[in-house]
């Protein structure tokens, strides 16, 4: 008799247990699918870095011709670069 009442007190203590379980479970699986999107946002922030380097690349090319430009555009008549007092 003992021991039916000892497996009666452990199926009484392995309910609540199973329950922490299952919860420990669906916060695991919430986890997860949270790793998931922000791998998929690194990636996509991954690219977008790439293209902001191969653009900047692009852009420190042209700075060169923009400032030859510059410099001819001040060369032209009334194209020189006016003060903010002279206006």
């Amino acid at each position: 008799m003992l021991r039916i009442r000892q497996i009666g007190v452990l199926i009484d203590r392995l309910g609540p247990a199973l329950d922490d379980l299952s919860e420990l479970l669906d916060a695991a699986k919430q986890i997860a699918e949270t790793a998931e999107g922000l791998a998929v946002s690194a990636k996509g922030i991954d690219q977008s870095a790439e293209i902001i380097a191969r653009d900047a690349e692009k852009i420190a090319h042209a700075l060169p011709a923009v400032e030859r430009l510059g410099r001819l555009a001040d060369r032209l008549p009334g194209g020189g670069r006016r003060s903010a007092a002279g206006r």
